[in-house]
C-alpha cells in the first residue's frame, strides 16, 4: 500500500529487531492466508520501504542526484533518433515502437494517483506521482498523457484548473507521498522540478521555477481573481501575476510536519486556511498576510499530516483531519476557526498508523454537516465528523459498488461528482460516497512496476502473455493484446520470471518488511501458487529489507540464487518440499569467506546453471562455474568503482557477461568474456547521464540499457549508442529482459512495454529504403475516411493491412505527437481490415492515426472539423 519501493542496500536490522521470533512466525502464516485472496493487500512496514526506495533512486547518495537525473533524462530524449541517423546499423524505415502490455488491472484497478481536477466544460485532469499528467474528454472512458515528450519529469503531484478560464491550467512536480517518514526524517519522496503551466488546455507547458518547492499538495487559482494562484509545498507560495513572480507569504516547516494542507473560502476567496502539523493559519486578504488560528484544533503528530476542508453550504465551517500514532482526529469550527469542537478521536482510519501517508477529507457542497474522510477506506458522518460510517470495503470485490482501492490519498468535489484517489487509481461517486465505480482506471496505464516478464512462443518468438509486480497492486497477467488483466498473486507484487520453455513455471515475489521475505511459485501459468516457498528455511535470518533479488535460469528454472543480507543462497530443486535443507539451502561458504562487503545484486547463466555471477556493495564481481563451491575475484579492473545494479548474460555464451552500476556520471557499462575474471567498458560515448538500473543482450549481442527516462541501445556492429523513444514515455526502468524477439520493460509508473528487437536493427548491416523492408511484416494503412470526420459524427473508419498476423494496436495523436487515445489493440490476422474509430470529444483540427503491428508502424493524418 504505501509507496512501494525497492533497495540493494541493506537496511538496519534494529528496525525490526524488537519483534519477537513468535511474532515473526504469526506474520508469515498471516501473510499466506491473507495473499492468497484474490483481491489482498498488504500492509507493512512503510517507512523502511520508504528508505528502501530512497536509496534505490540513489544508491551512492550523490546530494546533486536529482540535477543528475532530469539532466539525464533531458540528454536522453535530444539524442539523435535511430530511426532517422545515417547509421548503417539501423533501419532506415522510422517505424519501430513500442507496444504497452497492458493497462489495467481487472476490477479496473490502476497506478496510484494524487490530484484531480475537473473544468466547468467537464473534461478531467489527473496527476499521477509516478505517471504523468493526464486528461480524459469524456468522463474517464479515455485518458491522454500531457506530460509525455515535453516535461523533464512524471513525478506529478497537484493540479489545478483556472475556475475562470478552462485553457489555463497549474501542474505541480515530484512524488509527495515519501515526504512523511516520522522514523527516518529524511527525504525519501521523488523531488520535481517546479510548477507546469499552460495557456491552452495542456498542449503546450511553461516551467516555472522550482524554488517554489520540491514537493506541491495544493494549487488553487483564486475565483475572483485569476491573477492570484497559491502553491502549498513547505510553505505557502503567492502570485500575484498568473504564476510569473512568486512571494513565499508564510512558511510551515516549523509545525512538526513537511508538508502543508491549503483550502480558499468557496464563498469568500479572500479567506485562505493553511496548516501542518501543529500550526494553522488564517488569511483574509488573500494570502497576503497570515495569522495564526486559536488553539483548540486537533494537530497532528510530528511527521502526521494535516487536511483542511470547507463547503460553500456554510463558509464559516471549517474542518481538520489530522494523524496521529495510532488514530486520526476530526474536529471542526462553525465559526472560521476562533473556536473548535473535537467530533472524533483516535479514530482508526489507516491501520499501521500510516495517516500520515493516506489521510483525506471532503466536506459536502450540499450539507454542512455531512463530511467523508479517508484512510484505508472511506467513511462518512452526517454529524461533522462524529460517529464516522463505513462507506468502502479495500478487502471486497473490485468490481463492486462499495469497493476502492486502499489508500486513500485525496477526496474532493468536483462539479457534483465525489472523487477518491488512491494506490489503485481514480474512483468517483455520484451519490455522496453511497455507491462507487472504477470505471475510469480501464484505460489508465499508470502501475509502479517493480519486476516484469514475458513468455514468447519458443517457435515464432512472439510474446503469449505477460506479468508483472507493482506497488500495492500484487502480480498481474496481461495477454498479449488485452489492456485488462486479472491479478494472479496479491500484496505488493516485486520481480517475477516465466520459465520460457513451457510458460508453466512461474515465480512471483512479495517485499521483506518485518524479516519474512516471499516468493511464490506456479506450476500451472499462475492460475495456482504456491504459499511462501522460504518459510521455515534459514534464509529467511539473512535476508535485506526490500524486494530481494534473485536470478532464475532460463536454461533450468530449478536452479535459483537469492541475495541474503551477508550470504548468497541456492535451490536447484526448485524450493520443493521435503528437501534437506541443510544440504540444498547452504550458503557458497568458501566463496563468501573470501567475498568483501555483501551481495548486492546476483545473477544465473542464462544458457549455464552452473555459473553465478556475484556483486556486492564493495564495488566487487565475482564469478563461480560451479554453482557457488569455488569462486573467483574479478582481477581487471580491481574494482568497478561502483556497485553493481543489475548483471546478465548472453543468452548463447554463459561466459559473456554484463553489467551496470550506479555511476551515474555517463560510465555505467561492463562487460566481461571469461566469467568475470577480467572486465572492460565498451564505449560509452553519447551516453546520457543518470542512473542505469537495467542491462539487457540479444543472442546477436546488441546490448540494451535501461535509464530512468527510457531505453538506449547499441548494435554489435555499430559504435553509437540510440535511444529506443518512440512510442515510449520516459519513465524509470525497473527490470529489463530479452524475450523471442522482444525486449520488454517495465517501468515505475507506466507499466509494461515491448518493442520487436528485429525491427530496430538491420541484421545485414545494411541501409534498407522503407519500401525494402515492406515484405512479410508488412503494416500500412490504407485509408481513413471520411477525412475530414465531422464533430457531429465522430467516427471515422481506417483500412489498414497487416502482412502476417500480429498485436494490431491503433491510436490517435496529437500534432504535437502526444497519444490522444488507443482506438483499439488485439491480435489481428494477416491481410486487410476495415475498422470503426471513435473520436468522439476531440478537437478539431488535425491529428494523426498510428497503427502499430508487429514491430512496426504506419502513421496518416486525420482532420476533425
Amino acid at each position: 500500500m504505501r509507496s512501494s519501493h525497492f533497495v540493494v542496500t541493506i537496511i538496519a536490522v534494529s528496525l525490526f529487531a524488537i519483534i519477537a521470533s513468535g511474532s515473526r512466525t504469526a506474520y508469515a502464516q498471516q501473510e499466506q492466508t491473507e495473499s492468497a485472496e484474490s483481491h489482498y493487500f498488504e500492509h507493512d512496514d512503510y517507512s523502511a520501504m520508504m528508505r528502501w526506495f530512497s536509496d534505490y533512486q540513489n544508491p551512492d547518495h550523490l546530494p546533486d542526484f536529482e540535477r543528475v537525473r532530469y539532466t539525464g533524462i533531458q540528454q536522453l530524449h535530444a539524442m539523435p533518433n535511430p530511426m532517422i541517423a545515417d547509421h548503417a546499423a539501423m533501419k532506415a524505415s522510422q517505424s519501430a515502437a513500442w507496444m504497452p502490455a497492458g493497462l489495467s488491472q481487472s476490477g479496473p484497478v490502476s497506478g496510484r494517483e494524487a490530484d484531480v481536477d475537473v473544468d466547468r466544460d467537464g473534461k478531467i485532469y489527473l496527476a499521477s506521482p509516478s505517471g504523468g499528467l493526464w486528461k480524459s474528454v469524456d468522463q474517464g472512458i479515455h485518458w491522454a498523457s500531457l506530460s509525455d515528450n515535453q516535461w523533464s519529469t512524471l513525478f506529478t503531484s497537484a493540479v489545478a484548473v483556472d475556475p475562470n478560464n478552462p485553457d489555463v491550467v497549474y501542474a505541480g512536480t515530484g512524488e509527495p507521498f515519501g515526504y512523511f517518514d516520522p522514523v527516518y526524517q529524511g527525504n525519501t519522496g521523488s523531488s520535481g522540478v517546479g510548477v507546469y503551466k499552460s495557456m491552452d488546455g495542456g498542449n503546450n507547458w511553461t516551467l516555472i521555477p522550482s524554488k517554489l518547492g520540491r514537493y506541491f499538495s495544493k494549487i488553487i487559482v483564486n475565483p475572483a481573481n485569476s491573477n492570484l494562484v497559491y502553491v502549498m509545498s513547505t510553505s505557502v507560495w503567492r502570485s500575484t501575476d498568473s504564476g510569473h513572480t512568486w512571494s513565499d507569504v508564510q512558511d510551515l516547516s516549523t509545525g512538526g510536519a513537511v508538508f502543508g494542507a491549503l483550502v480558499i473560502d468557496p464563498v469568500d476567496p479572500s479567506i485562505l486556511y493553511a496548516g501542518a502539523g501543529s500550526q494553522l493559519f488564517k488569511s483574509i486578504d488573500s494570502g497576503a498576510t497570515w495569522k495564526a488560528v486559536s488553539s483548540g484544533f486537533p494537530t497532528a503528530a510530528s511527521g502526521g499530516l494535516m487536511v483542511l476542508a470547507m463547503t460553500p453550504a456554510d463558509h464559516e465551517y471549517l474542518y481538520v483531519l489530522t494523524s496521529h500514532r495510532p488514530g486520526e482526529y476530526i474536529g471542526y469550527s462553525t465559526n472560521g476557526g476562533t473556536s473548535w469542537h473535537i467530533s472524533t478521536s483516535n479514530f482508526s482510519l489507516a491501520s499501521n498508523s500510516q495517516g500520515w501517508y493516506d489521510l483525506a477529507l471532503a466536506a459536502s457542497p450540499t450539507d454542512k454537516n455531512y463530511i467523508v474522510v479517508g484512510g484505508l477506506d472511506v467513511y462518512s458522518s452526517s454529524q461533522n465528523g462524529a460517529n464516522p460510517q463505513q462507506l468502502t470495503n479495500w478487502t471486497g470485490n473490485a468490481g463492486g459498488g462499495h469497493y476502492t482501492h486502499a489508500d486513500i490519498h485525496f477526496l474532493g468535489y468536483r462539479h457534483g461528482s465525489l472523487y477518491a484517489l488512491s494506490d489503485g487509481g481514480i474512483y468517483h461517486s455520484e451519490s455522496d460516497g453511497s455507491s462507487w465505480s472504477g470505471n475510469m482506471n480501464a484505460n489508465l496505464g499508470t502501475f509502479q512496476q517493480i519486476g516484469g516478464d514475458a513468455y514468447c512462443d519458443p517457435t515464432t518468438g512472439e510474446p503469449k502473455f505477460f506479468i508483472a509486480g507493482a506497488q500495492d497492486n500484487g502480480t498481474t497477467k496481461w495477454t498479449a493484446g488485452k489492456m485488462t488483466g486479472p491479478m494472479i498473486q496479491g500484496g505488493d507484487g516485486g520481480r517475477c520470471f516465466i520459465d520460457q520453455q513451457t510458460g508453466h513455471i512461474l515465480y512471483a515475489s512479495y517485499p521483506n518488511f518485518l524479516g519474512e521475505a516471499v516468493i511464490y511459485k506456479s506450476m500451472n501459468g499462475g492460475s495456482s501458487f504456491s504459499g511462501n516457498v522460504l518459510n521455515g528455511l534459514a534464509i529467511q535470518q539473512d535476508l535485506q529489507m526490500g524486494y530481494m533479488i534473485y536470478s532464475v535460469c532460463d536454461a533450468d528454472p530449478n536452479v535459483v540464487v537469492m541475495c541474503g543480507g551477508s550470504k548468497l543462497w541456492l535451490t536447484t530443486t526448485a524450493f520443493s518440499s521435503g528437501i534437506d535443507t541443510t544440504s540444498t539451502w547452504a550458503t557458497t561458504s568458501s566463496g563468501v569467506k573470501k567475498i568483501s562487503g555483501y551481495p548486492s545484486y546476483a545473477h544465473i547463466s542464462k544458457s549455464d546453471p552452473t555459473t553465478i555471477y556475484l556483486g556486492t556493495s564493495a564495488s566487487q564481481i565475482y564469478g563461480s562455474t560451479d554453482q557457488g563451491a569455488d569462486w573467483t575475484k574479478m582481477t581487471t579492473p580491481t574494482s568497478l568503482g561502483s556497485r553493481p545494479t543489475w548483471i546478465t548474460t548472453s543468452p548463447t555464451d554463459a561466459a559473456s557477461a554484463y553489467l551496470t552500476t550506479s555511476n551515474s556520471m555517463g560510465r555505467p557499462l561492463w562487460t566481461s568474456q571469461d566469467n568475470g575474471l577480467t572486465w572492460k567498458q565498451p564505449t560509452q560515448t553519447g551516453l546520457p547521464v543518470g542512473l542505469y538500473r537495467t542491462v539487457a543482450v540479444d543472442a546477436a549481442g546488441d546490448i540494451f540499457l535501461g535509464h530512468d527516462g527510457g531505453v538506449v541501445a547499441m548494435d554489435h556492429k555499430d559504435s553509437v549508442w540510440v535511444p529506443l523513444t518512440t512510442g515510449m514515455p520516459l519513465a524509470m526502468v525497473t527490470a529489463m529482459q530479452v524475450r523471442g524477439h522482444y525486449l520488454v520493460v517495465t517501468t515505475y509508473g507506466r507499466g509494461m512495454y515491448y518493442i520487436d528487437i528485429n525491427q530496430i536493427f538491420n541484421p545485414n548491416n545494411v541501409t534498407n529504403d522503407v519500401a525494402g523492408s515492406a515484405t512479410s511484416n508488412r503494416v500500412s494503412i490504407e485509408n481513413v475516411y471520411p477525412n475530414p470526420a465531422t464533430s457531429s459524427v465522430a467516427t471515422s473508419r481506417i483500412n489498414y493491412t497487416l502482412g502476417t498476423a500480429s498485436l494490431a494496436r491503433i491510436a490517435i495523436y496529437d500534432n504535437l505527437g502526444r497519444e490522444e487515445r488507443i482506438l483499439a489493440n488485439e491480435w489481428t490476422t494477416g491481410g486487410e481490415h476495415e475498422k470503426s474509430l471513435d473520436l468522439s470529444g476531440l478537437p478539431a483540427g488535425q491529428h494523426y492515426i498510428v497503427l502499430t503491428a508487429a514491430g512496426t508502424a504506419s502513421t496518416k493524418p486525420v482532420t476533425i472539423e
